[in-house]
């Protein structure tokens, strides 16, 4: 089931790396705001066992310290 995003994450970044993520969100067909939010969600799940999260929960992140999976 997909989460409703109802928080608001507000930061400034240099004109460069904005341009560079717009062509990034553009290049996969994606808003700029989703792309970031993709970004940010791979980034910070493919830590899950840092957060003390199951890293069971998300589906296709595989963190280099988790090394690769068995199949």
């Amino acid at each position: 089931m997909i989460e409703k995003c109802t928080e608001e994450l507000k930061l400034r970044v240099p004109p460069r790396l904005w341009t560079d993520l717009a062509k990034l969100a553009a290049a996969d067909d994606r808003s700029l705001s989703e792309y970031c939010r993709m970004v940010l969600s791979l980034h910070a799940y493919g830590h899950a066992q840092r957060l003390g999260h199951d890293t069971q929960s998300c589906e296709g992140c595989n963190a280099p310290s988790q090394g690769p999976q068995r199949t």
